[in-house]
């Protein structure tokens, strides 16, 4: 069955009877189905829509006329108002910033270029703004003539919020990521560089701008390597790129690398990269740290060569101390020609000036290798008691000149200690000294040992003195302080008390103190206990192995390599007080190795700054040498600096002294070293 649209005219003669009936038929089954087709869907459209945030309209292009859903014209700002509008209606309510774009869709649309699609806002009667997203196309007549439009539109207000917050946070991200200091590098899960800043263009200027983002990351170390911007990948850029790539793939890493910019200089890049949790790729920052290199640089140049100015000092004050000090000790014990007790008095002046003047030079050398990072620690399990024993017989001679009263209070039995015996030494040391100098004539001191902190031992030492104001307890620690100290007859650095609490938490623990004006001072230290916390007896001095007797030395044939006139004058005046001893000396390191091997010697005692050979490559010629491999060598000199004892026990030397020279320990030294050949 098939539709058919007639067209007729019926002719009448005079009379009105008609004569003849003239028409037309045309099939129009096809338009018939499609206008059904057309209204199914849009019935279907609009059961489809009735309950969905859609709204649906058709638009009647020669009259202007629109037909729009319920819920078209409520996204319009209209609700219940479907009926009777126009397509002018609904542009007046078109926000007018997108009125352009929406005609310009629809004519494009109408004119076949592309489907009707385009996102506007509108605003409503109560001046709330939405965003609508419009869609539609056009239908046709069978001669391809427009005959209207129908669509759908949605509110996409919240999504369209979104998209905007999104947006500004991008550009947030954008103006902190450009706003940072150092080159920012955003690498996705696939390992394709995602996101950049200007910083790190700068930081690598050689590599094409292209080759920034949406480029796989080695490609990008590739490119530098091949354009010679990592200097430090020349003659092995492969494996440069290897260890990077590595190093890429790390969950963190931090490293350096050397760069050259686009003038040809060279720039030194710290680079910090991080995987990002739950598989987002990587990020990394990259920081230019040349001027921080070579600030660097120049404080170790700067470093450097103060220790190296502070050593030479060192080495030049101790040279003519060694004879001041070994002097006077010789005026002060000589058996043969004593000195009257004014005589006496002087010389013990110059004994206490110039300790204490060696004191300072000790104090401020050990204080600069801290400072430079240069002092080394030999931190190992020890027992306090035996530091304690070799304090206490220091300080009690010290005391005893003023009466003071030195207790010790601690238990019998000691759990070892972490530490190093020579600094713990030296910081009980400074405490029992400080105790002595700032107490009153007649007064008490007490050295107390117990538990400290959780897991360390404490040292307390506490004196009777005039004690610190509280006023000015706070600049305690500060070097050269004194606290007003330097006004009195009490000697003193200001340096002590800050290389006691550097060496102190060096080692690992802590100092402190309490102290009232005109009651007294304590000062305490805690030191970490061993892990192994055996108990060791406290030693009471009477088991203590006799010292080598100086009668050892009798008849001693003693060889002495020294260049300064003075030091051999002294050791000649040294050898005279022991006795039977005799001396020959050489002033450079050659002439003494020649003289030792013609004369073969029971001892030499050798400088170790010596014109030509030093003593460190002179002792290697002796001990090498079958005629003095046997001969006990005693180094004396001026360097007393604890590597420098270390190497030159390790080169070979029986015993390492420095100066200035404490002669009864250079007399110990001398038999025992004799001693130990002889045994």
């Amino acid at each position: 069955m098939r539709d058919v649209a007639i067209l007729a005219r019926c002719e009448v003669d005079e009379g009105g009877a008609a004569t003849a009936i003239f028409g037309v038929m045309q099939d129009i089954t096809d338009r018939k189905r499609a206008e059904e087709d057309l209204k199914v869907s849009e019935e279907r459209l609009q059961r489809a829509t009735a309950f969905a945030e859609i709204g649906t309209w058709e638009w009647t292009l020669e009259s202007g006329a629109v037909y729009c859903s319920d819920r078209m014209a409520a996204l319009f700002g209209h609700p219940g108002q479907c009926v009777g509008r126009t397509h002018a209606d609904l542009m007046e309510s078109v926000h007018p910033a997108d009125r352009a774009a929406v005609t310009a869709a629809a004519d494009a649309c109408i004119q076949g270029l592309r489907a009707f699609d385009v996102e506007h806002r509108v605003i409503w009667p109560n001046g709330r703004i939405h965003w609508l997203h419009a869609r539609g196309d056009v239908v046709r007549a069978a001669d391809g003539t427009p005959v209207r439009m129908l669509g759908v539109v949605r509110d996409i207000t919240r999504t369209k919020a979104a998209e905007l917050a999104l947006k500004e946070s991008q550009r947030r991200l954008r103006v902190a990521i450009e706003n940072i200091s150092d080159g920012f590098l955003l690498v996705d899960s696939e390992d394709r560089v995602v996101l950049w800043n200007e910083k790190l263009k700068s930081l690598y200027p050689r590599l094409a701008p292209h080759l920034y983002v949406g480029v796989p990351f080695e490609d990008l170390v590739r490119a530098g390597v091949r354009d010679g911007q990592y200097a430090n990948a020349l003659g092995r850029e492969e494996e440069f790129i290897a260890e990077r790539m590595a190093r890429h793939r790390l969950d963190e890493e931090l490293y350096e690398e050397r760069l050259v910019d686009a003038l040809g200089d060279e720039r030194w890049v710290r680079v910090a990269e991080r995987t990002i949790p739950g598989g987002g790729g990587r990020v990394g920052i990259r920081a230019d740290v040349t001027e921080l290199r070579r600030a660097q640089q120049e404080a170790d140049t700067a470093n450097k060569a103060k220790s190296e100015f502070l050593s030479s000092m060192s080495h030049e004050l101790r040279t003519p101390l060694n004879a001041i000090l070994g002097f006077a000790q010789l005026l002060e014990a000589s058996r043969r020609e004593p000195l009257t007790d004014k005589q006496k008095s002087h010389v013990q002046h110059i004994l206490k000036g110039g300790q204490h003047l060696l004191e300072l030079i000790n104090e401020v050398l050990d204080l600069a290798r801290i400072e430079a990072g240069k002092m080394s620690l030999s931190i190992e399990d020890i027992s306090p008691a035996d530091v304690v024993e070799e304090c206490l017989s220091l300080t009690e001679t010290l005391a005893a000149r003023r009466g003071i009263t030195v207790v010790r209070e601690a238990p019998a039995q000691l759990p070892a200690v972490r530490a190093d015996y020579t600094r713990l030494k030296q910081v009980l040391l400074n405490l029992l000294s400080n105790a002595v100098k700032y107490n009153r004539d007649g007064g008490r001191l007490t050295l107390a040992i117990g538990p400290g902190a959780p897991a360390t031992m404490r040292f307390s030492v506490s004196d009777t003195g005039r004690g610190i104001p509280a006023d000015r307890q706070g600049e305690l620690f500060q070097p050269f302080n004194r606290l007003g100290a330097e006004t009195t007859e009490v000697e003193g650095t200001g340096i002590g008390l800050t290389l006691t609490r550097e060496l102190v938490e060096r080692m690992g623990g802590a100092i402190g103190f309490v102290s009232e004006a005109e009651v007294g001072s304590t000062f305490w230290v805690d030191i970490p206990l061993s892990e192994a916390k055996d108990l060791i007896p406290a030693d009471d001095g009477e088991a203590a192995a006799a010292e080598p007797e100086l009668a050892a030395t009798r008849s001693l044939r003693v060889l002495y390599i020294e260049d300064n006139p003075a030091n051999m004058r002294l050791m000649e005046e040294v050898m005279e007080e022991v006795g039977e001893a005799i001396l020959s000396t050489a002033h450079t390191a050659e002439l003494g190795i020649e003289m030792a091997i013609r004369d073969r010697p029971d001892l030499v005692i050798m400088d170790i700054n010596l014109p030509g050979m030093d003593g460190y490559r002179a002792i290697g010629v002796l001990r090498d040498t079958p005629q003095t491999r046997a001969i006990p060598v005693i180094a004396l000199s001026a360097n007393a600096t604890a590597s420098a004892i270390q190497k030159g026990l390790a080169a070979g030397f029986d015993a390492y002294l420095t100066k200035p020279v404490v002669i009864p320990e250079l007399m110990q030294a001398i038999a025992r070293a004799v001693e130990d050949r002889r045994g």
